[in-house]
């Protein structure tokens, strides 16, 4: 079985490195990990980005439920209240 120019080349840097099958394996299990990591990421994103669509939707739909001057920032109070907490 004859190797690829390129797949003969790996082998000669691995070799020249010192790398051993023990080396390339905990570099597989950790880009098999980071792979696993940044797709959870993406998946992630997509969830937030789907929360954000409805959020910002939800809102059009108050907007025009309650007229725009109802859901404006002129009627949020932002006055800063002390707030009491009993446990």
């Amino acid at each position: 079985m004859s190797l690829h120019k390129s797949q003969s080349y790996y082998l000669f840097e691995i070799k020249r490195f010192g790398m051993t099958s023990t080396t390339l394996d905990e570099l597989d299990s950790l880009l098999e990990e980071y792979l696993s990591l940044v797709d959870n990421y993406q998946s992630l994103q997509l969830s937030l980005e789907s929360c954000l669509k409805s959020a910002y939707f939800n809102l059009a739909k108050s907007k025009i439920a309650l007229g725009p001057h109802r859901l404006s920032q002129k009627g949020w109070d932002l006055k800063q209240k002390d707030s009491f907490v009993q446990v």
